[in-house]
């Protein structure tokens, strides 16, 4: 190891964790921050692109939201440039892109930062490397310890960021197989379900969850086995509210026809449903649902109780944090988690069950999420946590950053 000590250590170089960079990137400070000393600390074998080339789905929203990061100084867009990658992504802005391409993509962009970090004599990279333990010491730094080949290692920073990925929510507990997550649907690994689709005259199928996954696993049943309007196979879908749809202005829900009310206003950008409505091919499929031209989905507005009756059961239920132990003075923290989900305060540092944060200690990403604040809007219909690629990149780091340095000065 070149450097015992940085500036930043991140845990997890996904999408979330890399967004730090990317904003660096953006703002031309990369080399700067470089110099300052950040380590990434990944598990697979590849940085920034994360699960997302595995979904065999399209993306939520157009790519243009997911490239909007380049900037003509950043080192990023020089080399997409070079490589000549401009103009396919240029050919996603208006598309909703499948996500399998835009985690080549980022892949690729992965690579070459982690070059950029490579070339630098103060940062690294650890990558096929598990974080296993963080201890706060007295000294007001963060000790990471992780295994990589087998080896347990030590590194220390002065602010760290845990975005480890999340852990699919189950109502399972029985190991019933007729229970599957909509993660291995999306992901196409789950080959039991060819046999039951195949060899079935009828299926009863439950959908829990009404979420863009959700959506999302109807298209890819419907793409694999023309499951819509079939007399074959009927769903019911579970949800806690209404299936939203989202839509950029006000005037744009209304000439569709979409009932709406003010509570479904974002308030910052005007927007119909900002962060709960469905959006590209989720919201065809729900508005379809909503319209009644899709006759074998019904909509349950209750809790979910296991029926004998279902041959299949979809939880579309998200992901629940990836806690790892923290320790301070040889006692582990307990922080405070609601269904799963970790609690983190509006500058997305997780909170201790005493509600107190701690500070240059930061979580947000996918199975923890963003709580909505007056800065990054939303609709007050909306409850729960926001998550997503573009927040990470531009809300969730320009203000990290801004912490960050007033936090250090006073250090």
């Amino acid at each position: 190891m070149k450097r015992t000590v940085y500036e930043t250590i991140i845990c997890g170089g996904g999408p979330a964790g890399m967004s730090q960079l990317i904003y660096f990137d953006a703002q031309g400070q990369l080399a700067e921050e470089l110099n300052r000393g950040i380590c990434v600390i990944e598990k697979t074998d590849e940085l920034l692109s994360g699960n997302i080339k595995k979904y065999k789905i399209s993306a939520n929203s157009k790519g243009g939201a997911l490239f909007e990061f380049l900037s003509e100084h950043s080192l990023v867009q020089q080399y997409l440039n070079k490589e000549k990658l401009s103009e396919q992504i240029q050919s996603y802005c208006d598309i909703a892109p499948s996500l399998h391409d835009i985690g080549v993509l980022y892949g690729k962009i992965g690579n070459f930062l982690e070059q950029c970090i490579k070339q630098n004599p103060n940062s690294d990279v650890y990558k096929c490397a598990t974080v296993e333990q963080i201890h706060i010491c007295e000294e007001g730094l963060f000790k990471v310890v992780f295994k990589q080949f087998g080896c347990v290692k030590e590194v220390w920073a002065k602010n760290v960021h845990v975005n480890l990925g999340g852990v699919p929510k189950t109502l399972n507990l029985d190991e019933d197989d007729r229970y599957v997550h909509s993660h291995y649907i999306l992901t196409e690994q789950n080959e039991h379900l060819e046999e039951l689709f195949t060899s079935n005259d009828s299926l009863k199928i439950a959908i829990v969850g009404n979420s863009h996954s959700a959506m999302s696993v109807l298209s890819k049943l419907n793409e694999r086995y023309s499951v819509i309007n079939s007399s074959k196979y009927s769903f019911d879908l579970y949800g806690k509210s209404n299936l939203k749809l989202y839509y950029s202005s006000m005037e744009d829900a209304l000439l569709d026809g979409y009932n709406f009310t003010e509570d479904d206003i974002c308030p910052v950008t005007q927007r119909v449903n900002r962060y709960s409505g469905m959006r590209e091919e989720s919201f065809l499929v729900a508005k379809a649902i909503l319209n009644e031209t899709i006759n074998n989905v019904t909509l349950k507005r209750v809790y979910f109780k296991d029926n004998a009756d279902y041959d299949l059961i979809i939880e579309c239920l998200g992901y629940k944090t990836n806690l790892i132990p923290v320790y301070k003075n040889g006692k582990q923290i307990q922080f405070e988690v609601n269904n799963g989900i970790l609690k983190t305060d509006t500058h997305f540092r997780p909170v201790m069950k005493n509600q107190e944060s701690i500070d240059c200690f930061y979580s947000y990403g996918l199975g923890v999420g963003i709580g909505l604040t007056e800065v990054s809007g939303g609709e007050k219909s909306f409850t729960g946590n926001i998550d997503g690629i573009w927040l990470y990149q531009h809300y969730v780091a320009e203000i990290i950053t801004e912490l960050n340095k007033k936090v250090l000065e006073v250090i």
